[in-house]
């Protein structure tokens, strides 16, 4: 399941751009989490609290930062996910600790939530990993379970799905 933003079908050298539903899930748990937080006040409450001034904005440049290594690592864009069906099982280096080391990384931004509000915070990430559960991971290790088999179950039963 993705979600079409602009297509280039005339030019099939291009592939297709889609924003992929795990952006949605968290933007969508985020949104929830800062209702939770202050609702409408949220901006106010942000301002006077240094420690989500500070903690906020560092966990989205580290979710960044993290998803960008790790794509790198994959030897992928930042838009790789838009790419189709998989060609390569990456299983090595943080692959090694984690099935899913990017969906993982959305949750630096829902965590520093508990900078404004614990329970935020905790209903983002409840929000976040029962919808990626059941809209984005299940289907994606389906998906690779298809197309590489055993080496996907091997892979599987050694590693983490989250952290």
């Amino acid at each position: 399941m993705r979600f079409p933003l602009a297509t280039t079908d005339s030019e099939p050298q291009k592939r297709k751009h889609v924003i992929d539903p795990s952006a949605w899930i968290s933007g969508i748990s985020y949104f929830i989490g800062c209702v939770v937080a202050g609702g409408s006040k949220i901006v106010a409450e942000i301002l006077n609290n240094t420690a989500a001034m500070i903690l906020l904005p560092l966990s989205y440049v580290a979710f960044i930062a993290s998803v960008m290594l790790i794509q790198r690592h994959m030897k992928k864009s930042l838009l790789a996910s838009t790419f189709g069906k998989p060609q390569t099982l990456v299983t090595s280096g943080i692959f090694a600790w984690s099935r899913h080391p990017i969906y993982a990384a959305f949750l630096m931004p829902l965590i520093a939530l508990a900078s404004l509000s614990y329970p935020a915070a905790a209903t983002g990430i409840i929000i976040y990993v029962i919808l990626m559960e059941i809209f984005v991971i299940r289907p994606e290790e389906a998906e690779l379970t298809e197309i590489f088999g055993q080496d996907f179950a091997n892979w599987k039963a050694v590693t983490r799905r989250w952290i």
